[in-house]
């Protein structure tokens, strides 16, 4: 009896219409169903060494990387000063100090990272979607979304500066060519105390090939109670000195209120790796570099800021200078470039 009930179950299914109707789909199908082709990248980060860098409040995952070294191979060159190559250490090192060295360089969320990848061979034809579109390819690009989740944060772990083992090395010298790790020498010393970045909600858009939004990466969004940054701190290390320059808090927070932005960050910002010639920026950027410009093109006060510095010491903790406050700091247009050199 119970498998004669089971059979016309099925029987009524399939007989109910093409609403049940199991057909095969092609990636035009699919694409009117999800919204568009293409590919999506969830990140979700594992709970990690929460000895080493516990997860804050509100935090489900985290990525952490124990040591980022970035080796100057080369180091300074000046007048009667002999070049040794030095390297910043990001994260952890040994100083022989129990309470440095010791928080890896960590990334916290709350919910994964949605990462959405799409190729388009043109952004000029006419036409949405397959309707009326022309194929030319005269101007493919590869589009890259990235969404971060409402909370996300950067831990930096300490920074410091020591010796470097990749001195003296020849480009394409073969003999350290295939070398995973160079590591560095001698003791490192602290120079700024491991700070937490907090971002949310933000976007950042990519794209490769043909930049067709103006610049090849986009930042964007608005991060709710704005971007704070905590635990920073300046060391000075020198014999007889050994004091810190330090902040509790540092917010930054809108500075041009629009309605509703009170109290938020709105993120408008555009990163190109462009060379020298294109720097626009006269004598000695004919190397060319990564540019980050400020704000929004043609929108006034779309970089914007208000600044508040929390709890300012002065070489030690009871050294309190108070709190600064910065208030309508205009940064639209501005370029920072990095170089080598």
């Amino acid at each position: 009896m119970k498998l004669f009930t089971q059979l016309a179950l099925v029987s009524a299914i399939a007989a109910s219409g093409s609403a049940f109707a199991m057909q095969s789909m092609n990636d035009q199908d699919l694409s009117s169903t999800t919204g568009q082709d293409g590919i999506t990248i969830l990140i979700a980060p594992g709970a990690g060494d929460t000895t080493a860098s516990p997860l804050l409040a509100g935090m489900v995952g985290q990525i952490t990387v124990d040591t980022a070294i970035l080796h100057d191979k080369d180091g300074v060159t000046a007048s009667g000063v002999g070049s040794e190559a030095g390297a910043i250490v990001i994260g952890k090192f040994n100083d022989g100090v129990a309470t440095d060295g010791t928080i890896p360089l960590a990334i916290q969320a709350s919910g994964p990272i949605v990462v959405a990848i799409d190729a388009s061979g043109s952004a000029t034809t006419a036409g949405t979607g397959t309707t009326g579109h022309v194929a030319t390819g005269n101007a493919p690009y590869l589009n890259i979304n990235v969404a971060l989740p409402s909370s996300l944060n950067i831990i930096t772990g300490d920074i410091a500066v020591a010796g470097s083992n990749r001195g003296a090395i020849a480009v394409g010298d073969s003999t350290v060519a295939s070398a995973a790790t160079g590591g560095t020498v001698g003791t490192p010393v602290k120079i700024l105390n491991s700070m937490t970045i907090g971002l949310n909600s933000t976007t950042l858009n990519i794209q490769l090939g043909n930049t067709q939004q103006g610049a090849m990466i986009l930042l964007g969004g608005v991060v709710n109670g704005g971007l704070s940054i905590s635990g920073g701190g300046v060391t000075d290390a020198t014999a007889g000195a050994g004091g810190t320059l330090g902040t509790g808090d540092l917010l930054l927070t809108n500075g041009a209120l629009a309605t509703g932005a009170a109290g938020k960050l709105n993120i408008n910002a555009a990163i190109d790796v462009v060379t020298g010639a294109n720097l626009g920026l006269g004598a000695g950027s004919t190397s060319g570099g990564l540019a980050l410009t400020l704000g929004q093109a043609g929108v006034a006060d779309s970089a914007k800021y208000n600044v508040m510095l929390e709890n300012v010491t002065l070489g030690g903790p009871s050294s309190t200078l108070g709190d600064l406050e910065l208030q309508g700091v205009n940064l639209t247009g501005t370029k920072v470039v990095i170089m080598g050199h």
